[in-house]
């Protein structure tokens, strides 16, 4: 599968104020992620309105593989939610 995105492409939200990006993430589909991380690396650390972002919506759901493609494109471990 390959996704032949652009930035205005990864910027739609698709749903609950969610990104590509972090669909994939939340749903563990490390194989999207990858594809998705040469167009999405600015966007990486990017946050729903609550402040979730998507190294976090994968770490809650424990897919380690998202997590590790996350980190390797520079995903911010320190960024903090506005729920706690």
């Amino acid at each position: 599968m390959n996704f032949p995105l652009g930035d205005d492409a990864i910027k739609v939200y698709l749903h609950e104020g969610m990104s590509l990006l972090m669909i994939a993430a939340v749903n563990g589909r490390a194989d999207i992620v990858k594809q998705l991380m040469p167009n999405t690396k600015k966007f990486v650390d990017q946050s729903r309105q609550d402040g979730w972002n998507p190294l976090m919506l994968a770490a809650e759901m424990g897919h380690v593989a998202v997590i590790d493609i996350l980190l390797q494109h520079g995903a911010n471990i320190d960024q903090a939610c506005l729920m706690v």
